[in-house]
Order: C-alpha cells, then sequence, then structure tokens
C-alpha cells in the first residue's frame, strides 16, 4: 500500500509476468492491479498498470513509492513510461518519465458513434 492524498490509498496488487495484453504485449511490462481505497473503505477505481522502465530492472518489480510520486507530481528516479488500461485491457492514459520529470503524457479519447447510417444498397 502507499498513501495518496486526503486520507485515501493506493493498493497495489502484483500481475504474474505473463499477462497477455494487447498494450506492450512486446515490451514485457511489470504489471500490476491499481485500486485506490478512500477512508470509507471501498475501492473507488481500479485500473491495470504497466511499468517499463528504459533499463530492465532484474526484480520486476515496481519501485516502492512509484504511485504516490506519479499522482502527487513528485520526482521520479528513472526513465520510465507507465501504461493504465481498464480492467477490459483498454489504454487510457500513459505517462513517460525523462530524467525525474514527466517528459509526455497522453490521454485516450474515445471516437464519438456515428449517426450515419449503415445502409445496403436495396434490389428493385
Amino acid at each position: 500500500m502507499e498513501e495518496f492524498r486526503d486520507g485515501e490509498q493506493f493498493i497495489i496488487v502484483p500481475i504474474k509476468p505473463g499477462l497477455a495484453t494487447i498494450n506492450n504485449k512486446d515490451k514485457h511490462p511489470v504489471s500490476a492491479l491499481l485500486l485506490i481505497e478512500p477512508k470509507a473503505g471501498t475501492i473507488r477505481k481500479g485500473n491495470i498498470v504497466q511499468y517499463m522502465p528504459e533499463e530492465v530492472q532484474p526484480d520486476g518489480v515496481i519501485p516502492v513509492n512509484s504511485f504516490s510520486k506519479i499522482f502527487n507530481a513528485e520526482k521520479f528516479e528513472m526513465d520510465a513510461k507507465f501504461s493504465f488500461l481498464t480492467i477490459k485491457d483498454r489504454l487510457v492514459y500513459e505517462i513517460v518519465y525523462k530524467d525525474g520529470v514527466v517528459h509526455s503524457r497522453g490521454v485516450v479519447k474515445t471516437k464519438a458513434p456515428s449517426t450515419a447510417l449503415n445502409r445496403q444498397p436495396q434490389n428493385p
């Protein structure tokens, strides 16, 4: 567990290596289930997080207090990429760190559904 803010905390559940995901499948990420628990004790949010350090770590774990640093805008010691996925394996956003600070950040936006009708021509 890690402290978040306003009495909330992160619950981090390591995911067994080899989790088959659509995102970053060729990068061998370290994956974890990240849950946010408020003071009331009920989970309010959860994501699968994939951690990909610039230099491969022999222990294959996400560094302690990584999520506290990310969400509280603190300096991060390593060059790395964090991908946040839904439980259904849809990419939500990514954060890339270089030289201790956020180098890039991306949020995935879903397209609005098309209002055009998909009709097939009919034979007279």
